[in-house]
């Protein structure tokens, strides 16, 4: 469909004007312009500021105007009707962008940009979010962008900053402002304890706003014009926080050691991992049995039905593991061949049966497959959305959660005297700090805590984890040998190492039960 532009072109080059006829001595008449209307006005003024004036010449319309700084002329119709259609579509085309003026030939790309306020632009950077990340990462980015909200559509700042591309250096000043006297709650809580917000969530809330203005100046989504200019600055967002690196342990080993000796059964088998290797909760609530080779001390993590469940790093290793937890890990599996390693209390204790379940890795993969093959397709249009399909899978299959795995640890620090301020997922960097005064390699290091190693030493140099983790185990063999004592209490054949027998029902809260054939 050709412009106004266009179609005046050609308008020129076919169609001799009304009225051109020459006078006797041989001169073209003056072609004057008077003023006209077209639906009863003279001037049409647009969204973006352009005003367009109607004027008539020799019988036929004119609609003259600037845009972008330049002067343009178009013709109209010479009928009132007709002449009042080609109006609005050229007032269409110069709200929306996509009005090119006759002296540049018609011939360049040209993207409307839409005129957003703050609320559509983020709006459509959550929908983008959603659609190419996860529905996670969209959650957790609008928690954020609703505080940055609540200050835009404020009455006096709306009327200054109206549009997304009004945003400017003075804007982010007060934002920034506004969220360092914002009063918050923990997690939104209503009637929780209030507070100020912390440096940290402000800077969150503010490189949150930065990306999404980053996101729409970007040329493949162009919602806000080239020339605008992010004004979330460094300079804005400040300092960014670090850790003192000669901080303690947050959860030494003594305190480890406690938390071992007043677990119950349960926590034991299936809390007792984390204090020994550096996993992800998701790590454990996503474990099945044919992760693991106890026969070898081997937990193999990785992605798994062809990458559509996967770790956070995404990252293929094969974890070492001491002797007891092997021990541990068989007792955990109860004479299953396959399934989830790490089950709930009720699923453990036969109090609630599983709506599924498998037995071999084929039947896992048939299941996922299933699953995604049933789930709506804006669920499972990303890698995250796959994965969370699969995990809500295992949820059915009886695998425990990480909300319950936070509970249960939250539970044993409070039981310990751990500092109320230390969080459940700190014993990560409690076993990630033991594991470098170990005097574990660098290199093994990363590898271990399933981080990339994209060192350039990893071109040339091969890693032997397994004996690098034995240097670890022997540093912490007070931990481990209050696991062995621990499970003896228990009554858990966890000396039974050769044992070829399975126990029928390897723990059920705190009632020790342990291998019945041994």
């Amino acid at each position: 469909m050709m412009s106004i532009g266009q179609q005046h072109a050609r308008d020129k080059m076919t169609s001799p004007e009304p009225g051109s006829n020459p006078t006797p001595d041989g001169r073209l008449p003056a072609r004057r312009m008077v003023a006209a209307t077209l639906s009863g006005q003279h001037e049409f003024a647009t969204e973006r500021g352009e005003k367009v004036q109607i004027w008539l010449r020799q019988g036929r319309y004119l609609a003259r105007g600037r845009c972008e700084g330049q002067q343009f002329g178009v013709t109209l119709d010479m009928d009132a009707a007709a002449a009042s259609h080609e109006l609005r579509r050229l007032v269409t085309e110069l709200e929306n962008g996509t009005f090119v003026p006759r002296t540049r030939g018609g011939r360049q790309l040209r993207r409307p940009i839409p005129r957003h306020d703050l609320r559509s632009l983020i709006d459509a950077f959550l929908d983008d979010r959603r659609r190419t990340v996860s529905a996670s990462t969209a959650g957790t980015y609008h928690s954020r962008l609703m505080h940055v909200l609540d200050f835009a559509e404020q009455a006096l700042v709306r009327k200054k900053w109206r549009l997304a591309a009004d945003v400017d250096r003075t804007f982010a000043v007060r934002l920034r402002e506004f969220l360092f006297d914002r009063d918050v709650t923990r997690n939104g809580r209503v009637g929780g304890t209030v507070r100020k917000m912390s440096p940290k969530m402000v800077r969150l809330c503010l490189e949150t706003l930065r990306g999404v203005l980053s996101w729409a100046l970007r040329a493949d989504v162009r919602h806000l014009p080239v020339e605008f200019i992010n004004p979330i600055t460094r300079e804005i967002l400040g300092p960014k926080p670090t850790k003192d690196p000669l901080r303690s342990n947050p959860v030494p080993l003594q305190a480890r050691i406690l938390m071992v000796r007043k677990m119950d059964g349960w926590q034991l088998l299936h809390l007792s991992p984390l204090l020994v290797v550096p996993t992800r909760f998701d790590d454990v609530a996503g474990a099945v049995i044919s992760d693991f080779d106890l026969d070898r001390g081997v937990w193999h993590l990785g992605s798994r039905i062809d990458g559509n469940d996967h770790n956070k790093g995404r990252v293929t290793l094969q974890m070492p593991l001491p002797d007891v937890l092997s021990a541990l890990l068989r007792c955990t599996t109860a004479g299953r061949t396959d399934g989830p390693m790490f089950r709930s209390r009720r699923a453990c204790a036969g109090g609630s049966r599983a709506r599924l379940g498998f037995q071999s890795p084929a039947e896992f993969e048939d299941l996922c497959q299933a699953a995604i093959g049933r789930a709506k397709a804006s669920e499972v249009s990303t890698e995250q959305g796959r994965k969370s399909v699969i995990r809500s899978l295992l949820r059915q299959c009886g695998a425990v959660t990480t909300d319950v795995i936070e509970r249960e640890l939250k539970q044993l620090f409070a039981s310990t005297g751990v500092p109320g301020t230390r969080q459940p997922y700190d014993v990560r960097a409690a076993v990630t700090t033991d594991m470098n005064q170990a005097g574990l390699r660098h290199l093994e290091l990363r590898y271990l805590t399933m981080y990339s190693v994209n060192d350039i030493l990893n071109e040339y140099v091969s890693l032997d984890p397994v004996r690098e983790m034995a240097k670890y185990f022997a540093f912490i063999a007070p931990l481990l040998e209050a696991i062995r004592h621990r499970a003896a209490e228990l009554q858990l054949p966890v000396f039974e190492t050769d044992c070829s027998c399975r126990p029928a029902a390897a723990s059920v809260g705190s009632k020790p039960v342990g291998c019945q054939a041994c």
